[in-house]
C-alpha cells in the first residue's frame, strides 16, 4: 500500500513505519484489500481512540486485532459493543440467507465485515477538531516517542563508553572528545524533529 492516504486518515498521527506495519498486518488477517479499506478502518479507528483517551496507533492497531481475530474485548475498547451473533445474524442477512446456513469461513468473515460497518458508523457520530497547535503537539509528541526509543538508546551507549573511559583513567581524552561529539549529536538530531514539529 501506499502509506499518503492513510497518514491523511490518522491525522499524521502514526508514525509511516507504524503505518506500514499494521496494513502488512491487516491484510495477513484479511481486515483489508486495498488501500482504501485500510484508509477508511485507520480513519475510524484514530477517531474512535481519540473520543476514549486513546492514541493513534494503539487504536489502529486494536481495530485490526479486533476484526482480524474476532476479540470483541478489542472492539469494546474502541467504544463499539458487538456480539459474535449479532454479526451472524446480520452478515446472514446481507447475504440472503440464515446463520445455520453460514460456513465457519462465513462466520470469521461476518465479524469482519460488520465489525468494520459498525466502527465507522460509530466514528461518524465522533468530531475530532484538531487546531494547528494541537496538530504540532502532536506531531512532537510523535517525535519524542520516537526518540525515546530510537536516538536515546545509541546516545545512552555512547554515553557509557565515556564512562568506562573516565573509570580506567589514563590518557582518555583523546578517546573520549569523539564519544562525547557522537553522544550530543545523536540527542541533537533526535530533538531535531519535535522541535521543528511545533516551531
Amino acid at each position: 500500500f501506499k502509506i499518503g492516504e492513510v497518514r491523511t486518515a490518522t491525522l499524521g498521527l502514526v508514525e509511516d513505519s507504524e503505518l506500514a506495519r499494521l496494513s502488512i498486518e491487516a491484510q495477513r488477517l484479511g481486515v483489508v484489500k486495498s488501500e482504501a479499506d485500510f484508509a477508511k478502518l485507520a480513519k475510524a479507528a484514530t477517531k474512535l481512540g481519540l473520543s476514549v483517551g486513546k492514541d493513534a496507533t494503539s487504536s489502529v492497531e486494536s481495530l485490526v486485532g479486533a476484526l482480524g481475530r474476532g476479540e470483541t474485548e478489542l472492539l469494546d475498547n474502541l467504544g463499539v459493543t458487538m456480539k459474535m451473533s449479532d454479526a451472524h445474524k446480520a452478515y446472514a442477512e446481507q447475504l440472503g440467507t440464515t446463520v445455520s446456513a453460514l460456513t465457519d469461513e462465513q462466520k470469521a468473515e461476518a465479524f469482519r465485515v460488520i465489525g468494520m460497518q459498525k466502527a465507522i458508523e460509530a466514528s461518524e457520530n465522533v468530531t475530532i477538531s484538531v487546531t494547528e497547535s494541537e496538530q504540532a503537539w502532536m506531531n512532537a509528541r510523535k517525535q519524542y516517542d520516537k526518540l525515546s526509543r530510537e536516538t536515546l538508546p545509541q546516545a545512552t551507549e555512547s554515553m557509557g563508553e565515556l564512562w568506562k573511559m573516565l573509570s580506567e583513567g589514563g590518557a582518555f581524552l583523546e578517546e573520549a572528545i569523539p564519544v562525547i561529539a557522537r553522544y550530543l549529536s545523536g540527542v541533537a538530531t533526535g530533538l531535531r524533529p519535535a522541535i521543528a514539529a511545533v516551531s
